[in-house]
């Protein structure tokens, strides 16, 4: 009993007893952290697969879109006139369309003859694919007034437009639809050389000499 009370020997116990405690606490905290370590990597892992995961869906969607509007583009296109159309009946004339948004708001059509020709531009509300659809609407019902109900004058043509639009979109007079377009229709005589004009909230430019001239509309 005399050797367990030394208190050289209790020291000792107490420090491997010390040590002991302090080796398992250390291995007991070694392993949470690998076992925190390796489920902080799944939940990366996880995270980063789903991060992928909603890429692809964002990509898919965004190429599906893309092919939307590009093929858009293809009819919008195919209701404008055609460069020979417009070369035959109007030589040597500068064209200038660019869509902001791959189709566009605006549009520009033409009919005619040798004699008479017509000429249109319109700039339909909004742009992109609202404002492509819109101007489809507008290519198709000038078809229709010129081809099948003979209108030529620019006055009659937009005042027929006009009420083909309302009808058209189903604007009623408490409608709050308010879509449409602006335009500048012509008709040009190339026997007597003169142009008939009327316009939708869209000058048209006279250039005489030096001096410009605007024609405003109503």
């Amino acid at each position: 009993m005399e050797k367990w009370q030394d208190p050289n020997v209790i020291a000792l116990w107490i420090a491997i007893s010390v040590v002991f405690v302090v080796t398992i606490l250390l291995f007991v905290i070694k392993i949470m952290h690998s076992g925190y370590k390796r489920m902080m990597q799944a939940n990366l892992r996880q995270a980063r697969l789903q991060v992928e995961h909603q890429k692809k869906l964002v990509e898919v969607k965004n190429h599906e879109i893309s092919d939307s509007i590009n093929y858009a583009l293809r009819i919008q296109t195919a209701s404008l006139p055609e460069k020979k159309e417009l070369a035959d009946r109007f030589p040597g004339h500068a064209l200038f369309f660019k869509p902001k948004d791959i189709v566009s708001g605006d549009f520009y059509w033409s009919a005619g003859e040798e004699d008479e020709v017509i000429i249109v531009v319109a700039d339909c509300t909004g742009h992109g694919v609202p404002g492509a659809i819109t101007s489809i609407i507008g290519s198709m019902l000038l078809n229709e007034i010129h081809y099948v109900k003979k209108l030529t004058r620019p006055d009659e043509v937009l005042k027929e437009l006009n009420r083909l639009v309302k009808l058209t979109l189903r604007q009623e007079t408490d409608s709050l639809s308010k879509d449409g377009m602006d335009m500048s229709f012509c008709l040009w005589n190339k026997k007597t050389n003169t142009l008939r004009y009327a316009g939708a909230n869209r000058a048209i430019y006279l250039l005489r000499d030096k001096d410009l001239i605007e024609c405003k509309p109503t």
